[in-house]
C-alpha cells in the first residue's frame, strides 16, 4: 500500500506546483470575505451591515477557511488548496486500507481528472471526498461523519443515508438526524434560513435564473455530466455489482435532473460520490482483465471522439474550466496500464502529464490570484480603475460577486446567492434607488430578464456607463464619474 500511496501523494504535488498560478473560482472567494469580516468587524456576513446571510453551502469550508485566514491572510488561498490536496491523499489512503486487494482503483480513482480537480477550485468539493472515504472505510463513525459530510456539503446526504440503510446502522442514523436538526434550528436562528440561499437558487425553488440561463445552464450540465460518466465509466464497470453504486447513482441522478448546473466545472457537482463509484470498483477490482481490453479500446474511442465533437470539456472557453487534451490523454493510457496490468507507472505517467507541468512564475499571494482571476474575463472590466481612483470604501453591484467582494465593503449580489431581498420579490429599482451604489455593473449577459429590468429602471439614469466592451458593463454614480477617471 505504501508504494501505491506514495505515487497518488507524487500526483498531488505535481498538481499542486504546476497549477499553483491558476486562479481560484470566483465562488471561493465568497469564503474569504466572510472570515475577514469575522475577524475584522466581528459578523460573520456578507456585508457587516446587512447582518448573517445562509449564502455558502459548505459551513465547514466556512470554518476552515477561517481558520487559515486567521493563520495565513495573505496567503490563504493558497494554505487552502494544500488542505484540499491533503484531503484528496486522505481519501485515498482511507479507501486503500478498507479495500487493500482494489488499491490500483483506488489510485486511478482519486488521482483522476475530477478527484484532482477538487483540489484546485478553492471551494469545498475535496473535504467530501475524505469524509466519503471515512464514512465508508470506518463504519464506527457513521453518525459523525454523516454530519460532517452535510455540513460540508447539504447534498451528501443522499449517499450517507443509504449506506447507513444499508450496514442497518439505524442508531447512527437517527443520532445523526438528532443532530443535524439541532443544526438546522441553529442556522434558522442565527441566518433567518435552515437552508443556504443557494440550495434555493441551485434547485429551482428560486425565480432568479430566466429561460434563457437554465438553458445555458442546461448545456453545461450535460458536458459535466459526461465528463463525469465517461471518466468513471472504467471503474462502474469494475464495480457495477457492488450495492455502493447505488448512493452515486443516487446522487448522480439527483444532479442530473434536480439541479441546476452553475459552475459545475470539472464535474464539481458530482464528484463527492466518487469515493463510492471507487471503492465499488476496489471490491470487486480482481476480475479486471477478463474483459478489460476491449472494453477499454472502445471506451477510449468514445472520449477521443466526445473530446474531439466537443461534448466534452476542452481547451476553449474560461481556462478555468478547460480540461487539457493531454489529461484525455494520460488518463486513457494510465486506465488502460491498470486495467491489463495493474501497472502503477500508468498513474505516474498520467500524473505527470495531466495539466502540461510547469512551474509557476507568478506570486501566489492572494492579491496576485484575485488579479489573475479579475483579468481572465470582462465581468470586472474597469474594477482596477475603480479601486485606483475611488478606493475600496464604497456600496457595489454586481451578479459575479467574489472579486468585488474581495476589494470593496459593501457588495449586493444580483443573482442572489448573498442577497434575501431577490428572493424575497424586492425590484432592483426599489433596492438601488434606496442604496444609491457607487458602481453599478449589469448583471452578466447571461442573465437576460434581469438585465431587461435593469436597464429600463429609473435608477440607471443616475448613472453614466463608463465600460464599452465587458460581459457586465460598469456604470459609475453621475457625482463619482470626475473621480472615476483620474486615469487612463
Amino acid at each position: 500500500m505504501r508504494r501505491d500511496l506514495l505515487m497518488l501523494v507524487a500526483i498531488v504535488v505535481v498538481v499542486l506546483v504546476t497549477q499553483a498560478s491558476l486562479p481560484v473560482f470566483d465562488d471561493a472567494l465568497f469564503f474569504r470575505r466572510f472570515a475577514t469580516n469575522l475577524i475584522d468587524h466581528g459578523v460573520w456576513a456578507w456585508n457587516p451591515a446587512d447582518g448573517a446571510v445562509h449564502g455558502n453551502t459548505s459551513q465547514l469550508w466556512q470554518v476552515v477557511v477561517l481558520g487559515l485566514t486567521a493563520i495565513a491572510r495573505e496567503w490563504s488561498l493558497m494554505a487552502g488548496r494544500v488542505v484540499l490536496g491533503a484531503c484528496v491523499v486522505v481519501a485515498g489512503w482511507l479507501l486503500m486500507r478498507a479495500y487493500p486487494r482494489g488499491r490500483s482503483a483506488v489510485l486511478l480513482g482519486m488521482a483522476s481528472p475530477i478527484a484532482l480537480a477538487t483540489m484546485l477550485s478553492g471551494m469545498e468539493t475535496a473535504t467530501t471526498l475524505a469524509l466519503g472515504a471515512a464514512l465508508l472505510a470506518i463504519p464506527r463513525g457513521g453518525a459523525a461523519f454523516t454530519v460532517l459530510l452535510y455540513l460540508a456539503r447539504p447534498d451528501t446526504l443522499l449517499l450517507s443515508v443509504p449506506t447507513l440503510m444499508f450496514r442497518r446502522q439505524w442508531a447512527s442514523l437517527v443520532a445523526a438526524g438528532v443532530v443535524l436538526i439541532g443544526f438546522l434550528g441553529l442556522f434558522q436562528w442565527g441566518y433567518g434560513s435552515a437552508l443556504p440561499l443557494s440550495f434555493a437558487v441551485k434547485t429551482g425553488l428560486s425565480d432568479v435564473y430566466d429561460a434563457h440561463f437554465l438553458a445555458l445552464s442546461a448545456a453545461a450540465g450535460r458536458k459535466h455530466l459526461l465528463f463525469f460518466s465517461v471518466l468513471t465509466a472504467p471503474l462502474a464497470w469494475a464495480g457495477f455489482r457492488s450495492r455502493l453504486i447505488i448512493p452515486a447513482a443516487l446522487f448522480v441522478g439527483f444532479h442530473a435532473f434536480g439541479s441546476i448546473d452553475v459552475m459545475g466545472m470539472h464535474a464539481r457537482f458530482y464528484a463527492p460520490c466518487l469515493p463510492w463509484v471507487v471503492a465499488a470498483a476496489a471490491q470487486r477490482w480482481t476480475f479486471r482483465a477478463s474483459s478489460g481490453l476491449g472494453l477499454w479500446v472502445i471506451w477510449a474511442l468514445f472520449t477521443a471522439a466526445a473530446v474531439h465533437q466537443g461534448w466534452l470539456p476542452g481547451e476553449r472557453g474560461w481556462s478555468i474550466g478547460q480540461v487539457s487534451l493531454w489529461t484525455y490523454a494520460a488518463y486513457i493510457v494510465a486506465t488502460g496500464a491498470m486495467l491489463w496490468r495493474g501497472l502503477g507507472m500508468g498513474v505516474v505517467l498520467m500524473g505527470a502529464v495531466l495539466v502540461n507541468p510547469s512551474l509557476p512564475s507568478e506570486s501566489l499571494h492572494d492579491d496576485a490570484g484575485v488579479e489573475r482571476l479579475r483579468d481572465l474575463v470582462s465581468s470586472w472590466k474597469g474594477l482596477e480603475q475603480a479601486t485606483d481612483c475611488l478606493g475600496t470604501d464604497l456600496h457595489v453591484y454586481h451578479s459575479e460577486i467574489g472579486v468585488p467582494g474581495y476589494y470593496f465593503s459593501t457588495v449586493t449580489d444580483l443573482g442572489g446567492l448573498m442577497n434575501t431581498e431577490t428572493h424575497a420579490g424586492v425590484s432592483f429599482d426599489e433596492m438601488c434607488l434606496r442604496d444609491q451604489p457607487a458602481l453599478l455593473f449589469l448583471p452578466h449577459r447571461n442573465y437576460r430578464t434581469l438585465n431587461k429590468e435593469v436597464r429600463t429602471s429609473t435608477c440607471l439614469e443616475g448613472y453614466r456607463r463608463v465600460v464599452k466592451r465587458s460581459s457586465s458593463p460598469l456604470y459609475v454614480r453621475h457625482d463619482l464619474v470626475k473621480a472615476y477617471r483620474c486615469g487612463p
